[in-house]
């Protein structure tokens, strides 16, 4: 107990420590609350200083925005499947990891497919500029299975508008309601 009061003290955490022991560690630090009432439902409130004591392990967590995604090219110039030619058309777009199989070996020759490293948060090109000798074209790209990021609760699978947390009560709302009662 002794390390655990230094640790959040602000001296070093104990050497053997995985991230799940500060996070149990730190959440032991604030008294259990108290049932209340919200809408005659059971509810539990936490103060803001209850939320940020308990945020404190989570502080450097990083939150992954990076997704796989498969590209296909359809009807590029066969001339152009070879894998460093496809990592420099691909890098126009994300970063690039593989090609796939039939691509590699052109067995299907009026579509070439590869992963892509990309920004989830970001809006993927519909179209590349390809510049060769004696004629340059817009290749169009069409992207498999993107999954859509949302900015409000920072997962993979909804747009923000589609948040289920755009629908809960402020903090505002919750305080211009009846006061709440705990239960006796």
């Amino acid at each position: 107990m002794v390390a655990l009061q230094s640790w959040m003290e602000g001296h070093p955490a104990p050497v053997n420590w995985s991230f799940a022991d500060a996070v149990a560690a730190k959440s032991q630090l604030i008294a259990l609350k108290e049932i209340s009432q919200y809408k005659s439902e059971q509810a539990v409130f936490f103060s803001v200083d209850d939320i940020q004591h308990l945020s404190l392990p989570f502080k450097f967590a990083l939150i992954c925005k990076l997704s796989k995604v498969w590209i296909y090219l359809v009807d590029l110039p066969v001339v152009f499947f070879y894998k460093i030619a496809l990592f420099s058309i691909s890098q126009l777009v994300c970063n690039p990891l593989k090609i796939n199989k039939s691509t590699a070996i052109v067995n299907q020759p009026n579509v070439t497919r590869f992963c892509i490293e990309c920004d989830s948060t970001k809006e993927l090109p519909s179209r590349v500029w390809v510049g060769k000798v004696n004629a340059s074209f817009w290749q169009s790209i069409s992207y498999d299975d993107l999954h859509s990021y949302c900015d409000t609760c920072n997962k993979v699978g909804h747009l923000s508008v589609d948040c289920h947390l755009n629908s809960l009560p402020t903090v505002q709302q919750l305080q211009h309601e009846a006061p709440i009662q705990p239960q006796q």
